[in-house]
């Protein structure tokens, strides 16, 4: 490009990469040169600024790790792989830890920093060696539950490799929460057991609410009222199996049951779903709220039917014997009578007859006198 006095020769590039020269005069080439000074200066500053908020950004991440770090419920510490000369696993450093490590195993923070996991927790091979190289071996994070028998502890523990042959583990001590688990466990296998207890039970069992209404029955009281359960759980105990005669007798022992809180037991009778009566005897009891208040009624149903018309044959033959009896005690005592009369006889007639021997004894004497 052939060159001017006056002018300046740039090369400069367009948008579409392609090399070309312009020409500027002196005057509009310092214009332009400045400008182009602006625009440094004005990206400058826009760095700096972008550079102070990433410092700032980077201080605020810093202090936001720390306090997390710091006030986590959960045990964390930063762990560094330790290899044989054969490259295999063979322990590990604890290079930080938490405040709440000591909370979780009870082991301070100055003496598991810089220790390693095998003279820490005192066994020959560090616990859980295996699953924390698979980790930094893969890089996959993992999470498990574990129960760790030295300490007597149960551990839910997540593991994650951050960089290199380093892994972190977040811990937490839940021996509490297992053994509540254990312990619900337990009571819901034994509310189980007790549900089917009841509900197999050859003895007719019914929970009814303080208003009346039934709210459980077991298979045996269906077998006594002939009632299904879907039916009974529409009803009311009283109202709807009582015979009205029982009614007052009812609501007097639940007054009873409420006011003394004591168990009764009283005979009354059911209706059963085919209108027939039947006789039982209610042992009834009486369950509170969490805050001591009268919650339900749950009663033992006796079938006393079988009972009843024993003790009324029972009462018949005693009838029976009763009359027996008096018919031969009124047989014996004629028999006595007669024989008292017998006997009387029998000593008037001895009677007489000594005294006949008597008189005839004097005759013989008085006759031998004669003779003589």
């Amino acid at each position: 490009m052939p060159f001017h006095p006056g002018t300046h020769i740039i090369k400069m590039r367009n948008k579409k990469k392609q090399e070309k020269y312009h020409k500027f005069p002196n005057k509009e080439f310092l214009i332009r040169q400045n400008e182009i000074e602006a625009q440094k200066a004005e990206l400058f500053k826009k760095l700096k600024r972008a550079e102070e908020r990433l410092k700032t950004q980077s201080e605020m991440n810093e202090f936001n790790y720390h306090a997390l770090f710091d006030t986590m419920t959960e045990g964390v510490a930063l762990h560094q792989m330790i290899y044989d000369a054969d490259g295999n696993a063979k322990d590990y450093l604890i290079k930080d830890v938490n405040s709440s490590f000591e909370k979780n195993l009870g082991i301070p923070a100055d003496k598991a920093k810089g220790c390693l996991g095998s003279q820490l927790y005192l066994t020959d091979s560090p616990p859980y060696l295996d699953i924390y190289y698979r980790v930094v071996k893969t890089g996959t994070p993992y999470y498990f539950k574990t129960y760790y028998p030295p300490m007597e502890r149960h551990f839910e523990i997540s593991v994650f490799s951050p960089r290199k042959d380093w892994f972190a583990t977040v811990f937490l001590d839940v021996t509490g929460f297992h053994n509540s688990q254990e312990e619900l466990r337990k009571a819901k296998k034994e509310a189980s057991f007790l549900s089917d207890l009841v509900e197999n039970s050859s003895q007719p069992f019914t929970i009814s609410y303080l208003d009346g209404h039934i709210g459980r029955v077991n298979h045996a009281f269906t077998l006594l009222t002939g009632y299904s359960k879907e039916e009974l759980l529409t009803m009311h105990w009283s109202k709807d199996l009582t015979p009205k005669e029982w009614f007052d007798e009812d609501a007097a022992k639940a007054k009873e049951l409420l006011v003394t809180g004591l168990p009764v037991r009283y005979e009354k009778e059911y209706l059963q779903k085919n209108g027939q009566r039947i006789q039982v005897e209610v042992f009834k009891h009486l369950a509170k709220d969490d805050r001591g208040q009268p919650d339900l009624f749950y009663s033992f149903v006796t079938d006393i039917s079988i009972r009843k018309k024993a003790e009324e044959e029972l009462k018949n033959l005693n009838k029976v014997l009763e009359e027996k009896i008096a018919e031969k005690t009124s047989e014996l005592q004629g028999r006595v009578t007669e024989l008292e009369r017998f006997y009387k006889a029998t000593i008037d007639r001895e009677f007489r007859i000594k005294e006949l021997n008597d008189y005839i004894m004097g005759l013989e004497k008085e006759l031998k006198e004669i003779n003589h």
